[in-house]
């Protein structure tokens, strides 16, 4: 059955022209089906469609067919079921990260689209999530009830899907999802309301500190005390770390990795080393596929204590009725960030027993969280009383197979509403400088942040393990055998880390750094301190302004 699918694939041309013209003659029938009626020919076409396109495609009937926007791979075959791929964890060999021995469908959906007429523009259009309540009924029969009524010249049912336009024409339509325009400094630089001191309650605060670091801090917030923050003008959301984008500065994030614990004050402790050197957390979500404290507990914690959060989210794990309630909760408690991940196979935690869910895959659930912040409904069109305002972000790698497609498939993501990106680790500046030339070519450095992951690399061993068996890490042997070499193996990875920093500082297009070490939180304050990072906000202090030695100032004011 494999080497069927991708006999189809490599003959993509050939399938999409007979696709074509089935569906016309589908279409042409539409009055012949209207007379039989639909529900009598839905068993019979449901028959055959499964047999045909199963030994064809390996089609697991969802109802909703995209082979033509696909390049004639079925998405559904993905273990993830990813209906916008591939995902971040594409092995050497475009193998698949949860089956080793199986080619990425998603890579074969991308050769077979480049075979296609219409193929590249199709597979850039953002593809909403399986309607689970199709699965086993016929595409075929469903196309010709949907796109019958235009040959008719009568309006499309409302209630059903329309089709998005090709990312190219869309890209014309739809406006940036982050413009990088200069904002008055009253927005940038919002002062606290009347009762709302900009000192944390806990964990204990160093105002003269944070504020000559050059770091906006938000108000220690509570949900039942203070109202929902209000966004600065031309802002989406009253998220500093947004604030820190648009003012022009490098922005810091860093990743908070969640205690086995159940006691916030194991989670104010890991906070601690990071609360004066960075713009936002991140709370982690189930990282690994490994259960910890939730991102949503960890981010209704620190927002309490005035810590800007970034609440992520991995579609493995809840349906899109869950997520979209958990976005309205983490809201209502402060939270102004989140980050929309599809999330690790179950396989690589320590539960491979769990069910997996991907009821969204990163690119459906973006669009599905701008929908609700921007037009006030939920995914069925209910309308929302308070949106939720957040700022949108979602995660690539710029370093792993097909590379040459990196920055097409962040572009998907620009389209469906991201507002900033924060990559995988990078080790390798020469890649990134590629990927970032072709992103700058597309224009999407001027539409999105993007703030590249950096971390300590860890001992010769250790690194080799993670580059050999976990998708998404490439290390170069040049950085493995300097660690090798040294008397020192972890502060020659510590070392590494601070100059990738700086020379990624360089590299156009580069908004930020997002710092990882897992559970070293205390190693992620050194390394941006001694990086230099907030120096440079020492450079724009307005003169006569007091600062602390070695620290940067505020912005000068526009």
């Amino acid at each position: 059955m494999h080497a069927i699918r991708r006999f189809a694939v490599r003959h993509s041309r050939f399938f999409e022209g007979l696709y074509l013209g089935f569906e016309r003659v589908i279409v042409a029938l539409d009055p012949l089906f209207r007379r039989i009626g639909y529900e009598r020919l839905e068993a019979p076409f449901a028959f055959t469609e499964r047999h045909v396109k199963g030994l064809l495609f390996d089609c697991k009937m969802c109802g909703q067919c995209v082979l033509s926007s696909t390049g004639m791979s079925c998405p559904m075959n993905c273990p993830k079921n990813l209906r916008n791929g591939p995902c971040s964890g594409v092995r050497p060999g475009d193998y698949c990260e949860v089956v080793p021995d199986m080619k990425c469908v998603w890579v074969e959906a991308l050769n077979g689209a480049a075979r296609m007429k219409y193929g590249v523009q199709k597979i850039a259009v953002v593809q909403p999530p399986v309607d689970q309540s199709l699965r086993g009924s016929s595409a075929w029969l469903r196309v010709a009830r949907e796109k019958a009524p235009a040959r008719r010249a009568e309006r499309p049912d409302p209630g059903k899907l329309v089709i998005a336009q090709a990312f190219d024409q869309a890209r014309k339509l739809e406006p940036a999802s982050a413009p990088l325009a200069a904002e008055p400094q009253a927005a940038v630089y919002p002062q606290a309301a009347p009762g709302q001191a900009r000192a944390f309650a806990a964990p204990a605060a160093e105002p003269a500190r944070e504020a000559a670091a050059g770091l906006q801090r938000s108000v220690p917030f509570d949900p039942i005390a203070h109202p929902l923050p209000v966004p600065p003008a031309g802002h989406k959301s009253a998220s500093t770390l947004e604030q820190t984008l648009r003012s022009g500065w490098f922005a810091v994030t860093a990743e908070l990795n969640p205690p086995d614990s159940a006691d916030p004050r194991d989670v104010l402790a890991a906070a601690e080393p990071l609360k004066h050197v960075v713009d936002a957390i991140n709370a982690t979500d189930a990282s690994g596929a490994n259960c910890h404290m939730s991102s949503m507990g960890i981010c209704s914690i620190l927002s309490r204590v005035g810590l800007s959060m970034v609440l992520q989210i991995s579609c493995r794990d809840r349906n899109r009725i869950a997520i979209q309630g958990d976005v309205l909760g983490a809201a209502a408690m402060g939270v102004t960030n989140v980050l929309c991940l599809t999330g690790d196979g179950v396989g690589v935690g320590d539960q491979p027993g769990a069910k997996p869910v991907f009821d969204f895959d990163c690119m459906s659930l973006l669009r599905t969280l701008r929908t609700m912040r921007d037009e006030r409904k939920f995914l069925s069109g209910r309308p929302i009383t308070t949106p939720p305002r957040v700022f949108l972000g979602a995660a690539e790698n710029p370093c792993i197979p097909p590379y040459e497609l990196r920055a097409e498939r962040l572009a998907k993501k620009v389209m469906a509403g991201a507002d900033f990106i924060q990559t995988n680790y990078v080790y390798d500046v020469e890649m990134l400088e590629r990927f970032m030339a072709r992103v700058r070519d597309m224009g999407l450095d001027k539409e999105v942040f993007i703030l590249v992951g950096v971390g300590p690399l860890p001992t010769p061993k250790r690194s080799r393990w993670l580059r050999e068996h976990v998708p998404g890490i490439h290390i170069p042997d040049s950085l493995i055998e300097r660690v090798e070499r040294s008397a020192k193996p972890a502060d020659e990875g510590k070392k590494i880390c601070i100059e990738l920093i700086q020379r990624i500082r360089e590299v156009q297009g580069v908004a930020g750094v997002h710092v990882m070490a897992y559970r070293r939180e205390h190693l992620v304050e050194e390394i941006i301190e001694e990086s230099g990072i907030l120096k440079e906000r020492l450079a724009a202090r307005p003169a006569g302004q007091e600062a602390e030695p070695d620290r940067a100032g505020p912005p000068p004011a526009n």
